[in-house]
């Protein structure tokens, strides 16, 4: 499987980049998708001072195979806490290649996403915002 190497340095020129991109949009909460949204998310976070973040567990790929979506604990939606108001959110995650993940969430969480690359040839979903496109295997610093 032919595999596209992510680096650390090109990834935090990218959080440069997506800052200047998204600042404007005055997002006050991130809904980041785990694992792969955490360590952009909370660089975005960070970066676009913003501190109302939630975190969602999903998973659909294991040793890069895809096994299906998977819900991991109670997304916050259905925790029956009253007050967790999202208010202009955005939805972060690494990649979008299925899309599954992206429709699953955002079917729940009417927000725009950021993902850092876009797989065209697999995607029944177009973030709202990317940085690359790509046809290969991702691999990123952090996995």
């Amino acid at each position: 499987m032919r595999k596209r190497y992510y680096l650390w340095d090109e990834f935090l020129f990218d959080i440069e980049r997506i800052t200047k991109i998204l600042r404007p949009k005055k997002f006050q909460s991130l809904v980041l998708i785990s694992r792969g949204g955490l360590v952009p998310g909370g660089l975005l976070a960070r970066s676009l001072d913003i501190c109302h973040v939630e975190v969602v567990c999903l998973q659909s790929y294991v040793n890069q195979e895809s096994k299906g979506l998977q819900v991991i604990g109670t997304p916050f939606w259905h925790t029956g806490i009253t007050g967790v108001t999202l208010k202009n959110s955005l939805i972060v995650d690494d990649i979008c290649d299925s899309g599954e993940t992206l429709t699953y969430i955002t079917s729940f969480v009417k927000a725009p996403v950021f993902t850092l690359f876009y797989k065209v040839t697999k995607g029944v979903f177009t973030p709202t915002y990317y940085l690359h496109k790509t046809t290969k295997w991702v691999q990123f610093p952090w996995e």
